[in-house]
């Protein structure tokens, strides 16, 4: 799961979310962090972590990733999170009762207010996101495709990512298929992980 997916798994506590967004880069041990963050944004890094390795785990992931083929293998799970934070930009209403645009513009005011306490990137990527509305624009197959392209720039062997969005096109509609089947089961895994911390 990418960016948009964690900030809405962590359900409607605000820190939560902030947790959520912060949860691949705040490193190391969680006890770690509490001098800086405070006890619900903890508890949304917590659950990123446990979303990350819950799913990959399920057999959908694993039909996923091999349906972009053996080439792309070691590249292709985040390549899949983006994949399915684009399949949730499309269809977000229909699994969070909102409109997304609502649900961004009120997630990037609670994130807004805990910029400065942020690492330098998770700072620059909250800017770059909201600048350009890149949450919503996942909705489009283009927009999509460039955050894949991107990649490149931040791997050590970019062409691991060629042919990649000729292969993410060919396969739309069978991963798209797997993003319906997959979504509906992890919201009520996060909803149970949820349950089991109060």
């Amino acid at each position: 799961m990418n960016y948009l997916a964690h900030l809405a798994l962590s359900g409607p506590d605000p820190d939560m979310q902030v947790g959520g967004f912060l949860g691949d880069w705040l490193k190391g041990p969680i006890e770690s962090h509490r001098v800086h963050w405070a006890k619900p944004v903890l508890q949304g890094v917590a659950l990123h972590r446990r979303i990350d390795a819950w799913v990959d785990a399920q057999t959908e992931i694993q039909s996923a990733l091999a349906l972009l083929g053996g080439k792309h293998r070691r590249i292709a799970g985040p390549v899949i999170d983006i994949a399915f934070d684009h399949y949730l930009a499309k269809h977000f209403s229909q699994y969070h009762q909102q409109l997304l645009a609502d649900f961004c513009q009120r997630a990037f005011t609670h994130l807004n207010q805990h910029e400065p306490s942020m690492p330098e990137q998770a700072q620059l990527f909250l800017r770059r996101a909201q600048s350009h509305r890149l949450f919503e624009r996942y909705a489009e197959r283009d927009t999509y495709l460039s955050v894949v392209g991107s990649l490149r720039r931040r791997i050590s062997k970019p062409e691991l990512l060629d042919g990649i969005e000729h292969q993410l096109i060919k396969q739309d509609q069978a991963l798209e298929a797997i993003f319906h089947l997959f979504y509906p089961r992890l919201c009520r895994q996060v909803n149970e992980l949820i349950a089991g911390s109060t």
